[in-house]
């Protein structure tokens, strides 16, 4: 995981437990979700106008899509929470529900991503699962916690796609869902307006509050997930579970601390396991989609390998990388064609296939360098296409289509990519830069 990228789900984390304390400070149903939903749209709303106004002109029915789906998940997220916590307490139903989460996201990640658990991710999942059950030995609301933890889970993979396959801005679909619970909710707020005042007069600080932190902590992990995988980000996000069940303890006079603490840490110790249930960067879009997602990297065709014997190591481990290419293990096979080009600098084949696996394995920053020489090689039509979907990763669309086109008459896919992009942004000329 990048640093910076682990510096946000920190800090996410630290943000989380504590409007999770502040929300179960305050006496209320529903309504509290749709004041500080309320809260939140306002608050963010000239960021997601100024990120919508960019992000307009590409949003399609499968962007409109996912932003529905994310918004109903919230709202089942933010319902099963208030249940949880008006029949539990903050100590016993934070630990469940965010310890559970992940478990949900990883095995979710697992099966639809590609990836591929090690030892110690499974030692993670046992420790996660221990850890849930031992809150469940005694306490009201852990039911309506593990409810939570599912929906978390489902909501994790959901807009890890969102803001990973289709781009979308984090601050976008956190501030959609703040306003569509804030819609959906409130004609129960204006039937229970006796409540609702109530509640605001006792409370209003403490909601504004919440409606700040909330969305924050939120947009945070979205744009980690941007550029880390949900198994990492997932995991490490839920160090908030020790937090959350020590404020519960010390502030709010919950009894038995000591044991829920305990099964806290254990929880915290599996989801750090977690962090190593994969060592490639999985696949974010279906597989039904993926020949449609323009930011999803095919691998090249393979060649016609050459079977006699030879001396020539070069040549020896160009064949020895395509083992691992057959196997799609990116980074093993990137470094396999590496060492081709340090036997022999001018196997310019060598040097498009690592780069083709350095973009497939999402190390694009790394890809470019290799790109770059290939251009004034005769692989500089299939890097064109390549380099081409690299930019358009980056949202840099009118250079991707630029670095496409003069491959377009002698590379196939090369082509595509200028048609494709036309379809979607229109011509170069129109077509806004995304730097």
């Amino acid at each position: 995981m990048p640093a910076h990228a682990l510096v946000l789900v920190l800090i996410a984390a630290c943000i989380h437990a504590t409007w999770n304390f502040q929300a179960k400070r305050v006496r209320g149903g529903m309504e509290v979700v749709w004041m500080y939903s309320c809260a939140a749209t306002l608050a963010y709303a000239p960021w997601a106008i100024h990120e919508y106004a960019g992000t307009w002109a590409r949003l399609g029915w499968r962007e409109a899509g996912a932003i529905a789906g994310s918004c109903f998940l919230q709202l089942v997220y933010f319902i099963c929470l208030q249940r949880a916590y008006r029949h539990g307490d903050l100590s016993l139903v934070y630990p469940i529900a965010r310890g559970s989460g992940p478990l949900v996201a990883a095995l979710g990640a697992l099966a639809l991503y590609g990836e591929s658990p090690s030892a110690l991710a499974w030692v993670g999942i046992a420790m996660i699962s221990g850890g849930v059950l031992f809150f469940l030995r005694n306490g009201h609301g852990a039911g309506w916690g593990l409810a939570t933890g599912l929906v978390i889970g489902i909501y994790s993979l959901w807009d890890k796609y969102a803001v990973s396959g289709l781009r979308l801005p984090p601050v976008l679909m956190e501030w959609s869902t703040d306003l569509s619970r804030a819609v959906v909710l409130a004609p129960l707020a204006l039937r229970r307006k006796s409540e609702t005042q109530r509640v605001w007069r006792e409370d209003w600080k403490r909601i504004w509050l919440i409606g700040a932190l909330n969305p924050l902590s939120y947009i945070l992990v979205l744009t980690a997930l941007t550029v880390a995988p949900l198994h990492r980000v997932a995991p490490m996000r839920e160090i908030s579970i020790v937090l959350g069940a020590i404020l519960g303890s010390k502030f709010l006079g919950e009894r038995q601390g000591r044991r829920r603490i305990i099964g806290a840490a254990i929880m915290l110790l599996g989801v750090l396991c977690l962090t190593g249930c994969s060592v490639e960067r999985p696949v974010y879009t279906p597989v039904y989609d993926r020949l449609l997602d323009l930011r999803v990297a095919s691998p090249l065709p393979e060649p016609e390998l050459t079977t006699g014997d030879t001396s020539d190591e070069a040549e020896i481990q160009y064949r020895a990388a395509f083992v691992f290419y057959r196997q799609k293990r990116w980074d093993y096979a990137a470094a396999a064609f590496s060492e081709t080009v340090d036997y022999d600098d001018t196997r310019y084949d060598a040097r498009l296939y690592w780069a083709a696996c350095l973009v497939l394995a999402g190390r694009d920053a790394e890809a470019v360098d290799l790109l770059d020489e290939l251009l004034e090689t005769p692989y500089a039509p299939s890097a064109r296409a390549l380099y081409a979907r690299v930019l358009f990763r980056q949202n840099k669309w009118r250079e991707a289509r630029e670095m496409a086109e003069p491959a377009a008459k002698e590379n196939f896919d090369a082509a595509g990519w200028v048609v494709r992009y036309d379809l979607l942004i229109g011509s170069p000329q129109a077509s806004p830069s995304k730097n």
